[in-house]
């Protein structure tokens, strides 16, 4: 169960002290941070140190860190060197303090050899997780046997926001005796008989600078008071041994340069010879650590040699190089030889200081940036070169330091060809004349070196055996991965180690490693993690608390396993608000589309919409709650068994509307679901609007509708299919049943007689139906074998039983009642009417016999207008009449004979032109006999 936000664990490949001090997250530090004091006595069997001061402690049981260290104790020719029995100087440790009682201090480890007769000093180390230098970080100055060393651990990461300056820190240079001197060049050589001595020198030779010589040779009441002479103390340069001779420089991994020469010119040895350097590949390199030396005084009016640079040692994961805050310039760690700047007219000038040394264990090195140059010698004045009134003897210029690393030594060179490693020896002073030419000069500019191969820092009692905390707790079954230092210490193989981790402090069981300095595991409760190496001895390192969070109750999603029909809407899947665990909400959630598709489904909400795939199958999603400490759940999963969707379509019916009968079987197509097993439920409904009046008919695949109990009408059917789970209800298809009228027959009147009827130029008529209709409606219709002419002849109504029919045509009109009810229909009753055309009669016998009386026509009767007019043989008009219908309904005689003005007129043959309904034409004529 993986946090979202990674822990970022810190590797910690440096010593993490255990001391009782509490370690703060990230410490500002400037200024001096070690305290110090000199070893009076070591008693290796009851492992206890005591102390010149030991005011630096709490008096009690303690965990503090220090280091021990001999800085002084080789032999003026340096030939016990390597006797270890002698106590070695260079020699340091780092101790764990477990006691304190008055001066005496308890360690935890036996101490190697040391020589308390020689500057022996215990210095408290600070341990920081993570520390930031915010001023220049610096050390005490050597001075009586204790300073001249920074020592520090960082668990973490130390951060450059200013410079690390330790520069002149470490031995002291020679004091100037400033006694003015005018007699001959060269010293009384009563006095130099064993100029090796150094208790045979000259008084008017130059002082020495320090050196990790033995204090044999020293005045232990002024170190510096009798050492005088031009041979070094170790890696001390020598002082001028004549008339203004300069002093040699100091030495550390390279010798120090020689003097310059008497003013005389006076050859002999009269000039300070440079500090010897340190041959470290003669001892293990990570076994001695040195001051650099300092440099040799001038004589007469001369100067002081410059002080050697003191020993830095670093402890920390990361070294992180910034900007100085104050300056701009990039951080840098130095740790030069002092520089001698004054220039003088009649004394020797004084050496440079050697630079220091430096020893990082350190697995980061980012920018680094480090110093450890050797210091100018001092130069002189002089008129000519020729002149033997001034000085002559320049200082000589300080060797170069020397540096070690811990982890891959190949960045070393790679650093310094990009100039961050600057280990140049001091310049060699100069003469110079009043022209500015120079004269002769001393020698220097002797670089120091970094080593060729790892070392390892010197730890007893613990193998620099510390787990690296984690700052937050943990997620509950949080895969985590926890760091451990380097080793450091024991007999240098660490292949026998175990992590641990117990729950109760006591008992421990045994935990799978992925390496010496890496562990990961999942934990599920707070419990206690330590690492076991065995080196020599079995070391325990302090056991870190794993707090862990409760893991996070609560995550579920609904449904969580469900079958069902695809559907075309989106599905709610619903998730559950946590309720505790993870370290607490405020919680956001994490969606997982577990499906091979390309639907997103990226959304932090507490529920999820999801369209299902059409295609059916297993699909899958999950969900895990992240708490406000970035703290996952384990995933809660919603799977779907997906069974494709129904497709039940019915196909429309044929014919959608019958008679009493169907012969429609309803069908439709079928897909979907199972693909087998269907079922099936028929349904229907003659009100649609109202759901609940669906009812069951058939469980069969196909349905063929009938009546139901005579109720006529519209049907609605539908087909329920179910497969499984899947259930689809189809389309509504609608079948509307028709009654059938009765078939018994109708009877026709026309004008209120039954049967066929002849009409005289009469048009319209009234009908009646006498059957009454029992259902549907009727209909009048018309027909004719004539053709058409005109106007149509229609009904008004032509739905009713009654009617009148209008603008009947000559002939035969046959007129039908059909009664239909939707498709249904009865046979249809007919009647014909037969419109016959009026019948002039064309002779007239006005004789009052009662025939042929008057001019005659025959159906004129019906005519609703009429206009007569009468030509004699001449075509003159002799009669004309006109009548409307009541007129024309009235009229006995159309025309008597007589003229218009009433005379008879003669026999003789006559012409008409009769309109009658102002459209009906008729001409012809008429045979007037008179007798």
């Amino acid at each position: 169960m993986p946090k979202k936000t990674t822990y970022f664990a810190i590797v910690c490949t440096i010593l993490m002290c255990m001391c009782s001090s509490s370690i703060a997250q990230t410490k500002s530090i400037h200024g001096v941070i070690n305290q110090y004091s000199r070893v009076l006595e070591i008693n290796r069997m009851a492992r206890t140190v005591t102390l010149e001061d030991a005011s630096m402690f709490q008096q009690g049981d303690l965990r503090d860190t220090v280091l021990l260290i001999q800085m002084t104790g080789i032999s003026v020719t340096g030939n016990d060197l390597g006797d270890k029995t002698k106590g070695e100087a260079g020699t340091y440790e780092f101790h764990i303090v477990t006691h304190v009682s008055g001066s005496t201090v308890t360690l935890l480890t036996t101490p190697d050899i040391y020589n308390t007769n020689e500057f022996v000093q215990l210095i408290r180390v600070p341990s920081f997780k993570n520390a930031t230098i915010d001023g220049i970080l610096s050390c005490k100055q050597w001075e009586s046997g204790t300073g001249g060393v920074l020592a520090l651990m960082v668990e973490g990461t130390l951060i450059f926001n200013a410079d690390i300056d330790i520069s002149g820190r470490g031995f002291r240079g020679g004091k100037a005796s400033n006694t003015p001197y005018s007699g001959p060049c060269s010293f009384n050589t009563t006095d130099r008989t064993n100029l090796r001595d150094y208790t045979e020198a000259d008084d008017l030779a130059g002082n020495k600078g320090e050196g990790a010589v033995t204090v044999d040779y020293f005045n232990p009441n002024d170190p510096s008071s009798n050492l005088k002479g031009y041979w070094p103390t170790w890696n001390g340069g020598g002082g001028g041994n004549g008339k203004w001779s300069g002093g040699g420089g100091g030495g550390n991994y390279r010798g120090g340069g020689i003097g310059g020469d008497q003013a005389c010119n006076v050859p002999g040895y009269v000039s300070g010879n440079g500090g010897n350097p340190i041959k470290y590949n003669e001892f293990k390199t990570s076994e001695r650590i040195f001051m650099g030396g300092g440099g040799g005084a001038g004589t007469g009016e001369g100067t002081d040699g410059g002080n050697g640079g003191g020993i830095v040692i670093i402890l920390a994961k990361k070294l992180q190089f910034n900007l100085n805050t104050v300056t701009g310039e990039p951080t840098v760690i130095k740790a030069n030889g002092g520089s001698v700047d004054q220039r003088i007219d009649k004394g020797g000038a004084g050496g440079g200081g050697a630079g220091g040394t430096i020893l990082l264990s350190v697995q980061e090195y980012g920018d680094i940036r480090a110093q450890i140059r050797g210091g100018n010698g001092g130069s002189v004045n002089r008129i000519t070169c020729s002149n033997t009134e001034n000085s002559m003897g320049a200082g000589g210029g300080g060797g170069g330091g020397f540096m070690q690393i811990s982890n891959d030594m190949s960045q070393l060179s790679n650093w310094d060809q990009a100039g961050r490693l600057q280990t140049n020896g001091g310049e060699a002073g100069r003469v110079i004349t009043t022209g500015g030419a120079s004269c002769q000069n001393s020698t220097g500019n002797f670089p120091g070196w970094y080593s060729l191969e790892k070392f390892q820092v010197q730890l007893k009692g613990f193998l620099n055996n510390y787990l690296t905390p984690l700052s937050d707790p943990v997620c509950y079954g949080e895969p985590v991965t926890i760091q451990a230092s380097q080793p450091v210490g024991g007999t240098g193989i660490y292949t026998d180690y175990e992590w641990q981790s117990s729950e109760d402090h006591v008992h421990w069981v045994k935990l799978p490693a992925v390496s010496l300095t890496k562990m990961e595991y999942s934990f599920f409760r707070d419990t206690y993690v330590r690492r076991v190496i065995t080196s020599g001895t079995a070391d325990y390192s302090t056991p870190i608390l794993i707090k862990v969070y409760n893991d996070i109750s609560n995550n579920t999603v609904a449904p969580a396993d469900t079958t069902l029909c695809w559907r075309k809407e989106k599905l709610k899947i619903r998730g559950s608000m946590p309720t505790d665990g993870g370290g607490g909400g405020p919680y956001t959630f994490e969606w997982e589309n577990l499906n091979d598709s390309e639907e997103d489904n990226n959304t932090t909400n507490k529920d999820l919409f999801i369209q299902l795939q059409a295609g059916g199958g297993k699909q899958s999603y999950r969900r895990r709650a992240i708490s406000h400490y970035g703290c996952f759940s384990s995933w809660s999963t919603a799977v779907f068994h997906v069974i494709p969707a129904i497709v039940n379509e019915l196909a429309p019916p044929v014919n959608p509307d019958v008679c009493e009968v169907s012969t429609e079987t309803l069908t439709g197509t079928l897909s979907g679901g199972y693909g087998t097993h269907y079922y099936y439920k028929w349904e229907f409904t003659k009100d649609i609007n109202n759901v609940k009046n669906w009812r069951e008919i058939s469980q069969q695949p196909d349905y063929h509708p009938v009546l139901d109990l005579n109720d006529y009408g519209e049907y609605f059917y539908r087909r329920i299919v179910t497969s499984g789970v899947c259930k689809d209800t189809s389309n509504v298809v609608k079948i509307r049943f028709d009654r059938q009228p009765e078939l018994s027959e109708f009877e026709i009147r026309t004008n209120g007689q039954t049967g066929d009827q002849v009409l005289k130029f009469l048009f319209t008529a009234s009908l009646e139906v006498i059957q009454p209709i029992d259902a549907g409606i009727g209909r009048w219709e018309w027909s004719s074998t004539k053709d058409l002419q005109g106007e149509k002849p229609f009904f008004s109504p032509d739905d009713e039983p009654k009617t009148t029919v209008n603008n009947l045509k000559f002939n035969i009109n046959t007129i039908t009642w059909e009664v239909t009810n939707g498709v249904c229909s009865t046979v249809p009753v007919s009647v014909n009417i037969i419109v016959e055309d009026i019948i002039v009669y064309n002779a007239l016998s006005p004789n009052d016999d009662g025939k042929n009386d008057c001019f005659f026509i025959d159906g004129g009767e019906n005519a609703t207008s009429s206009e007569l007019t009468i030509f004699d043989r001449y075509n003159n008009v002799v009669f004309k009449s006109s009548m409307d219908s009541s007129e024309i309904r009235n009229c006995t005689c159309w025309w008597d004979g007589r003229s218009s003005s009433g005379k008879e007129l003669p026999s003789g043959t006559y012409y008409f032109h009769l309109i009658l309904n102002k459209e009906k034409e008729k001409r012809g004529y008429v045979v007037l006999k008179r007798q």
